[in-house]
């Protein structure tokens, strides 16, 4: 029932309460002096704070500040936002010194931490999450994405990459409203009501791309390419920026272009494989 949080960002903050309200034995650290979480203990330093407990949870900013940082912990938690090169970096940095080393990704913002909401992903030492699930359980509903540990990151940015697309997905839509008098908060629900149908075609175009048969599918590429020139035009016409659509238009393009036109339009994703990195695959 002892843990150590190094970082007090509003992260950190929120899961050292929740922590504490749990009935943890808190310890808390941050290299910026001042930021204080009722019921926790203080430590001065960051050699004292991980002395403290078992188990440190990091919650600083980047990887480099992890291993600035948790040199001295026995089990390490590491919950700052990076790359999966940098977890690997980090698991190895752990190896080296002999820290039990799990890797996590939070998808929260402060204000959900320990409800049903914020979502964590972990990846590296099993025994770890394992040992320490029912304190973890309390902070988020967790998912553990096996012993790799750049895995949770790329899961990580994954999602992050549905997220970002949703949200200038609507801030587009937004615009274009905007033109119409139509107030944001109005088309919301009616949107949520669209996005939630939408979950059955992507399974559908999820089972294509696992198959790779992108043939017959109910929403070819050239429909899309008429259907994005069409949003495109419309946005000009109104005096919107178009330059979120405006990259997926030239994807369609280029696919068309190679032939693939009446191909589904997940084969897209061929063209995001052939990306730096990655062989397209065989035939």
């Amino acid at each position: 029932m002892k843990v150590t949080v190094l970082g007090l960002g509003q992260m950190g903050a929120a899961i050292a309460v929740a922590l504490v309200k749990a009935g943890y034995e808190t310890t808390v650290w941050n290299r910026s002096p001042g930021k204080t979480v009722q019921g926790a203990n203080h430590a001065k330093t960051v050699q004292e704070a991980i002395a403290e407990s078992p188990v440190v949870i990091a919650a600083v900013s980047d990887h480099e500040t992890v291993r600035t940082v948790g040199g001295t912990a026995k089990v390490l938690i590491n919950l700052a936002t990076g790359t999966p090169e940098q977890a690997k970096e980090t698991a190895d940095w752990a190896a080296e010194r002999g820290i039990e080393y799990l890797d996590g990704a939070m998808l929260a913002v402060p204000s959900n931490i320990a409800t049903p909401d914020a979502h964590f992903l972990f990846s590296g030492s099993k025994a770890v999450f394992e040992d320490n699930r029912r304190m973890l359980d309390l902070l988020a509903t967790n998912h553990y994405l096996g012993e790799d540990p750049t895995v949770a990151a790329l899961w990580d940015a994954a999602l992050l990459s549905i997220g970002y697309s949703a949200f200038f997905g609507f801030f587009q839509a937004f615009a274009l409203l905007e033109t119409a008098g139509t107030r944001p908060s109005e088309f919301v629900p009616v949107a949520q009501q669209s996005i939630q149908g939408l979950f059955s075609f992507i399974r559908e175009l999820a089972g294509e791309i696992e198959t790779g048969d992108y043939r017959g599918g109910a929403s070819p590429v050239d429909m899309n390419r008429a259907v994005l020139g069409s949003l495109v035009g419309t946005s000009l016409s109104r005096g919107v920026n178009a330059e979120t659509l405006t990259p997926i238009r030239a994807l369609l393009d280029r696919r068309s272009a190679d032939g693939h036109g009446n191909d589904s339009l997940s084969s897209v994703i061929e063209v995001l494989r052939t990306g730096k990195g990655r062989q397209a695959p065989a035939g």
